[in-house]
C-alpha cells in the first residue's frame, strides 16, 4: 500500500489517470465481449427454407457419419433401456443443438459432434459428475478420425463443450452454448425456464413453444 501511495504521489496530475481509466474500461469490455460472444444472438429464422435445409444436412451428417462410429466404439456405455439413449434423448439434443447453431449463423457441425457425444459415458440415468469427463476419451476417438478434417480449434471447443456441459455457468463459446441449451430445453418445458441456466437467444423462442409444437417441427425436418 505504501508503494502504491508513493507511486500515486509521483504521478503527474491530469491525462495519465484519465488514460489509465480508459485502458481499464476498454480491457473490461473486451473481456466481456470475448467471453460471451455477443450473447449468442439470433441471426437466422430456423423456420425459413434456407435454415431448414441447413438443419436437415447437419442432421443427416450425424446419422450417416457420426452415429455409425459411436455404435461401433466399445468404450460407449449408453444403454437403450435408459432415458439417455442414442435414439431418444441424444438424438433430440443433436437436433436442438443444430437449430441453435443455425439460428446464430454458426457452423453446426462442431455442435453435432458435441451433442452426439455428451452422454456416451453414462452408466445410469441419475445425475452424476463422472459421465462428462469420462466421455472425453470417446470424443477424442471420434473427432480424431481423419475423414472429418476438423481444425484444432474445433476439436478444442467440442471437447470443452462435452467436458463442461453440466456446469452451471455461462458458456464461453457457441459450441458449449448450443449443447448446454439443447440438453436443458426439455427441463424448461417440464419445470418452467430460468434464464440464468441458458445461453442462446433462440432457446427463449423454443422454450416458449410447447413440446408438441417443437416435435412437429423436428419430425418435419427429419422425415421430409
Amino acid at each position: 500500500m505504501r508503494e502504491l501511495e508513493k507511486n500515486t504521489e509521483n504521478e503527474s496530475v491530469g491525462e495519465s489517470w484519465i488514460d489509465k481509466i480508459k485502458d481499464f474500461t476498454t480491457a473490461i469490455w473486451d473481456d466481456i465481449s470475448q467471453n460471451f460472444e455477443h450473447k449468442f444472438s439470433i441471426k437466422e429464422n430456423i423456420e425459413s427454407p434456407e435454415s431448414i435445409e441447413k438443419i436437415r444436412n447437419a442432421f443427416s451428417f450425424y446419422k450417416n457419419e457420426i452415429l455409425p462410429l459411436i455404435l461401433e466404439n466399445p468404450k460407449v456405455t449408453q444403454q437403450k433401456e435408459w432415458y439417455h439413449w442414442l435414439y431418444t434423448h441424444t438424438q433430440n439434443v443433436v437436433f436442438r443443438g443444430i437449430c441453435y447453431a443455425v439460428s446464430m449463423g454458426k457452423d453446426p457441425i462442431p455442435v453435432v459432434f458435441a451433442c452426439a457425444c455428451h452422454d456416451l459415458a453414462r452408466t445410469n440415468d441419475v445425475y452424476n459428475e463422472e459421465h462428462w469427463p469420462n466421455a472425453v476419451p470417446i470424443v477424442l476417438d471420434i473427432i480424431s478420425n481423419e475423414k472429418f478434417n476438423l481444425s484444432d480449434e474445433q476439436k478444442k471447443r467440442i471437447i470443452e463443450a462435452v467436458r463442461d456441459h453440466t456446469i452451471w455457468r455461462k458458456a464461453s463459446n457457441y459450441v458449449s452454448a448450443c449443447l448446454r441449451d439443447a440438453d436443458r430445453t426439455r427441463l424448461s418445458w417440464e419445470h418452467g425456464y430460468n434464464e440464468k441456466f441458458f445461453n442462446t437467444e433462440q432457446w427463449k423462442i423454443i422454450s416458449s413453444w410447447n413440446r408438441e409444437k417443437f416435435l412437429k417441427f423436428q419430425n418435419f425436418c427429419m422425415n421430409s
